[in-house]
């Protein structure tokens, strides 16, 4: 019981502010397709491309219209628009835009949350494979990445667990609670799916 006391300590030290956390996302986020999917970084505009589990591509978010979001690969001179059940992209001889592959929005898969600038801390869980959630957390500009395991799913909210050290998030579309054997800690951080 005593291992768990500093890492519940640990994480109301570094999320005591959470009550006053700003949520920076909300709508079409991640785009998924067979193999893969797009997701919506914590800077506002960057978007990454993953396929069969691996960082593939970078992109900046150009465009934002009713029907489509509007990718760049400055790398590749590749444009991208993300509709709601297809991907179109046009490359760097042609300015035409072709269909590349079916895929849909689901903004369940990724949870992103941001503290006011005091704090210095920012994150997001997104699914990483299977059930698998990566928690990219950022907190005074250094990068840890942390693992869960998905282990409950309804409309209302997502548990994930992390099982080295048997710490439960529940990520709602609203906030993030955790319970660990000494007890229940609500709402570390803000954020939106």
């Amino acid at each position: 019981m005593k291992m768990f006391l500093p890492l519940v300590t640990v994480l109301a030290a570094l999320f005591s502010l959470g009550a006053q956390a700003n949520p920076i996302v909300s709508g079409r986020n991640a785009w998924f397709f067979n193999g893969g999917y797009f997701v919506k970084g914590i800077a506002s505009q960057s978007w990454s491309q993953t396929v069969e589990g691996q960082d593939r591509y970078q992109y900046v978010e150009d465009e934002r219209t009713n029907q489509y979001v509007g990718l760049y690969d400055a790398s590749r001179k590749l444009n991208v628009r993300l509709y709601a059940d297809r991907m179109e992209v046009s490359g760097p001889t042609s300015a035409l835009y072709d269909l590349e592959r079916t895929g849909h929005w689901d903004d369940r898969r990724i949870f992103v949350w941001s503290e006011t600038p005091q704090q210095k801390s920012h994150g997001m869980f997104q699914l990483y494979a299977g059930q698998i959630y990566k928690e990219v957390l950022v907190v005074n500009n250094k990068v840890t990445n942390i693992y869960y395991r998905e282990q409950y799913r309804d409309d209302q909210y997502i548990q994930i667990l992390n099982p080295q050290n048997n710490l439960m998030l529940t990520l709602t579309n609203g906030e993030v609670d955790t319970k660990t054997a000494t007890g229940f800690l609500r709402a570390l951080f803000r954020g939106n799916w």
